[in-house]
């Protein structure tokens, strides 16, 4: 078995989310060093390098987001990992981020703050954007709610991604419109962060207060734009870092084996990232929107219903415990209890996710006693093991 390989990124540098799946790649290269790499920094729209060619590179992976990029690389009959869901083709397996967890989680944040609206934007002809909002809109559906939706910028299909969001940017005028319709307050999913910020350019425009009349959540978590927008942009966090690790593991079972699957593996969203668009309850409910604020920083901390209950007192919102309880299931459907625990097992999750610690540690660090405690939690509240977040996804297709 070889143990020596040259492979050609055709992944782009200059945006968030290919920028992460470069840190995955890295960190594999942390691991395998003596792998050579080729043309790590390109823009999304780049063609195949003039000087890419079977004789100097052993595989390829790539953002495929053009038809004559798709047709280069298959006429070079080199074994290709696909990280864009734009095209497919056989014999290039690719691997995604999981639309319908993404949309699953966007939906959740909202209604956990006890929101009633939603909407969704998206940007016109763009692959991944479809999905979001059908899952999105699917999953609210299902809770009896009927989102609104909008689609800004050009149409056409034949536009990079890049293109259509600069585009949809300097064609505000319809967002703005959509923006001031909606029901207040609302919760919406934006289809990535470049879409986020119009949404909050136009709420900006309108004078519409972010998060108090509408919250705005963006997909991909690109500190650069989720940081440099006003309000800060909260976003979903997606498992980027891993598919680009999850890439280069596959790439060299294909050059080793000669296997050319035409498979699709996905993997879910790490979770959200909260910041200032969605940070604020947004419910009338004072007393609510305050229980929820401390819950959501102290839950793993160990604290109790009694405990919320001494912080509102000494914010000088006395209430007692069973209008608390009301204010949650008229606001929320859930008790403070209930909304204490759901923190908790939300970290459990991130941390499942994103560290090797061990049951045990992650147990203590979110406040559950025990181990086996939390697994039992696991169980009867998520349907699943602890064991079974931290699983490989298989194949779908």
């Amino acid at each position: 078995m070889r143990s020596e390989f040259t492979v050609a990124l055709l992944v782009e540098s200059s945006r968030g989310y290919g920028g992460m799946l470069l840190r995955g790649v890295g960190q594999y290269l942390r691991i395998h060093p003596k792998w050579t790499i080729l043309d790590p920094v390109r823009s999304l729209a780049g063609d195949i390098p003039a000087w890419l060619t079977r004789k100097n590179c052993d595989g390829v992976i790539a953002r495929i987001e053009n038809r004559r990029l798709l047709d280069q690389l298959v006429s070079l009959k080199l074994p290709v990992v696909n990280l864009s869901c734009r095209y497919a083709a056989p014999g290039i397996p690719r691997i995604l981020s999981d639309e319908s967890v993404i949309a699953r989680m966007a939906a959740e944040h909202f209604l956990s703050r006890g929101l009633r609206h939603f909407a969704f934007c998206g940007f016109a002809s763009v692959s991944w954007s479809a999905p979001r909002r059908d899952q999105f809109v699917a999953y609210l559906g299902r809770r009896g709610y009927v989102p609104a939706v909008h689609e800004t910028g050009p149409a056409s299909s034949d536009l990079i991604t890049s293109e259509i969001e600069t585009t949809s940017m300097l064609r505000h005028r319809d967002v703005d419109v959509w923006v001031r319709s909606l029901p207040k307050p609302c919760g919406v999913m934006a289809c990535n962060d470049a879409c986020g910020l119009v949404v909050l350019a136009a709420c900006r425009r309108q004078g519409i207060r972010v998060p108090d009349e509408v919250g705005v959540l963006g997909v991909d978590n690109n500190q650069t734009l989720c940081e440099l927008s006003n309000p800060s942009l909260s976003s979903v966090q997606q498992a980027a870092v891993r598919i680009g690790f999850e890439a280069m593991v596959l790439l060299e079972k294909m050059i080793q084996t000669g296997e050319r699957p035409s498979t699709l593996r996905v993997f879910p969203p790490e979770g959200v990232v909260e910041r200032t668009s969605t940070q604020t309850l947004m419910v009338a409910d004072r007393y609510v929107a305050e229980a929820v604020r401390f819950i959501h920083l102290h839950a793993c901390e160990g604290i109790d219903v009694g405990q919320v209950l001494e912080h509102l007192a000494d914010q000088d919102m006395n209430v007692s415990r069973s209008t608390l309880e009301r204010g949650f299931r008229r606001h929320l459907n859930r008790s403070p209890k209930e909304e204490i625990l759901r923190i908790r097992l939300f970290r459990a999750q991130e941390l499942l996710r994103k560290t090797g610690l061990s049951l045990e540690q992650i147990a203590k660090q979110v406040g559950i006693a025990t181990a086996s405690h939390l697994n039992s939690l696991f169980k009867r509240r998520l349907g699943q093991t602890p064991g079974g977040v931290r699983q490989r996804p298989r194949p779908v297709a």
